[in-house]
């Protein structure tokens, strides 16, 4: 096989859409069985959300069921919410970083070969006259 047709076969197997699209699934799969905790006035409640962005769990300290503590525990309730759910996001980010430097280093190596090994003989082409042919990266 030619330089030119190991080039475009590297980039076939690199550049499969259903091989990233699996890699994404997997991480979605991952962030979906992920269970954060956020909390709120000190941990006097604990709220459970999924990477799904359900609520699965609520913990609250029984000082907070008296009734004259309900407004209190309402807002606390909401705090540990907005907690949880940012950890949440803070969770994605990082899966998707995860992903995203995986690919991206696959397709470093594709640019490695495209720049020092995917050029031509020197011989012309029809990429120009002489050097690294029509698919030289400089």
């Amino acid at each position: 096989m030619d330089k030119l047709g190991k080039m475009f076969g590297n980039l076939g197997k690199l550049g499969d859409a259903a091989g990233m699209m699996k890699k994404l699934q997997e991480v979605q799969g991952r962030l979906e069985k992920t269970i954060v905790t956020g909390v709120g006035g000190g941990g006097m409640v604990r709220v459970q959300v999924s990477g799904a962005r359900k609520c699965v769990g609520v913990e609250l300290d029984p000082l907070l069921l008296a009734p004259e503590k309900r407004r209190m525990a309402e807002d606390l309730v909401k705090a540990a919410v907005t907690d949880a759910l940012a950890q949440m996001s803070e969770a994605e980010a990082r899966e998707q970083m995860a992903a995203a430097s995986s690919m991206m280093g696959e397709l470093g190596g594709l640019m490695g070969h495209l720049k020092h090994g995917g050029g031509g003989s020197g011989s012309g082409g029809a990429g120009g006259s002489g050097g690294g042919g029509p698919f030289q990266l400089k």
